[in-house]
């Protein structure tokens, strides 16, 4: 009898890894439950918060979550990496998003606050060329024009879901040696369980002393996230134009 309960115990532990273990190619449809989280290969999302505690599910979840971030560790934001690396990285946000341990995330607290970006990239090949760079509608626009007088810092974005307001930040230098700044402000809107609609509004440019705001009412360039994975560290989102990205909490 013991040895009977064993093995049904042992094939449960099986049929509960399998929907997220196993790798079928890298393309793998995600789809969205309605809750925030993700079934994929024709499997659905298994509850993974054990009742009263984790145990070996946070267990799993965590070494997931070192290995990723470990893998964008010098990528400078998803621009310098190797196609094969790129491949898995995406894997590994994939695995992620299955594993997504909060319920609606949109909706959720922790979605607000400020969010360094560690990698962006196109969620596939097809979107590669429509996702965009990694610096933003602006940055992108202008960087042909200025060749490589300038290279990014860092990237960051703000979200404060009470207020209904979001900020876009790039910080850059200029091969004159000034230090710029980039911010696109906007509103946001909670429209799903995953899914946050931006509206641009203005963005503001500094550059040394020098700052200028421009109101972009006359266009009021719009767009949506969806937050596919979220904690209280990390967030992995897809934007409108096919991109996914990895976002670490910023510690104040």
């Amino acid at each position: 009898m013991a040895d009977r309960v064993g093995t049904t115990q042992a094939r449960a532990r099986m049929a509960w890894k399998k929907p997220w273990m196993r790798k079928e190619g890298r393309e793998r449809e995600i789809r969205n439950d309605g809750n925030g989280r993700c079934a994929s290969d024709g499997h659905a999302w298994t509850e993974r918060k054990a009742q009263g505690g984790g145990g070996p599910v946070e267990d799993e979840t965590q070494a997931m979550k070192r290995k990723l971030l470990q893998m964008v560790v010098n990528t400078s934001r998803g621009k310098r990496t190797t196609n094969e690396k790129k491949r898995n990285i995406l894997d590994a946000m994939l695995d992620m998003e299955r594993m997504n341990p909060t319920d609606k995330p949109a909706r959720n607290p922790m979605l607000s606050g400020q969010w360094s970006l560690l990698y962006y990239a196109a969620a596939d090949e097809q979107t590669e060329a429509k996702a965009g760079e990694v610096e933003g509608p602006f940055l992108s626009f202008f960087k042909p024009l200025l060749g490589g007088l300038f290279r990014t810092k860092s990237n960051a974005q703000n979200i404060d879901v009470e207020n209904g307001r979001v900020e876009n930040i790039a910080e850059f230098a200029t091969a004159w040696g000034l230090e710029g700044m980039l911010n696109i402000q906007g509103t946001v809107q909670i429209v799903s369980d995953t899914r946050a609609e931006v509206v641009f509004d203005r963005f503001v440019l500094k550059l040394g002393k020098l700052s200028v705001t421009v109101p972009l009412s006359w266009v009021s360039p719009s767009g949506y996230v969806d937050t596919t994975y979220l904690d209280d560290t990390i967030r992995i989102g897809r934007g409108d134009k096919g991109s996914i990205f990895l976002n670490a909490r910023r510690q104040n």
